[in-house]
C-alpha cells in the first residue's frame, strides 16, 4: 500500500464548501475524502532530501510515501487531518474490510471495486 496524508476537505473550510456543495450537489455529506489535491491538498507540501527513499518516485506521485512510519513521524500529530491508505491497481476487490497494515495503523476500505484503479481506505493510526 501507499499512504498519503491529506487535509480534510469539509464545512470548516468555510466559502470553498458551500461553493462545492452548491455546485456539485452533495448536501447531505459532512466531508469529501478525495485523493484530489484541489479538495485536500498534502500536508507535507514539500518534499526534502530525507523524503526521497520513502516516497513513490514517479511523476505525480511524489506525496505518496512507501513507508507509513516515516509518514505518521515526518507529518507529526494528524488530528483533525486525513490519513489515507491507497492500493494501486488492487488484484482482488477489496470491498468493505478491515485490514492492519502495521502495528501503528488500520483502516477500513470504505469505497473500491473490480473497475476501480485506485482502492483508498481512511486510516486510524494507535
Amino acid at each position: 500500500p501507499l499512504y498519503i496524508a491529506t487535509e480534510p476537505f469539509d464545512p470548516r473550510r468555510g466559502d470553498e464548501w458551500t461553493g462545492y456543495v452548491s455546485w456539485s450537489g452533495p448536501r447531505h455529506v459532512s466531508e469529501i475524502v478525495s485523493l484530489d489535491s484541489m479538495l485536500c491538498p498534502p500536508v507535507l507540501s514539500t518534499i526534502i532530501d530525507a523524503d526521497w527513499p520513502h516516497i513513490v518516485n514517479e511523476n505525480f506521485m511524489l506525496e505518496y510515501f512507501v513507508d507509513l512510519d516515516y509518514l505518521l513521524t515526518r507529518a507529526g500529530p494528524l488530528a483533525g487531518k486525513n490519513l489515507l491508505c491507497v492500493f494501486r491497481n488492487p488484484q482482488n476487490p477489496l470491498h468493505h474490510r478491515r485490514f492492519r497494515s502495521s502495528s501503528r495503523c488500520s483502516a477500513t476500505i470504505w469505497s473500491t471495486s473490480e473497475t476501480h484503479v485506485w482502492a483508498i481506505a481512511r486510516a486510524t493510526t494507535g
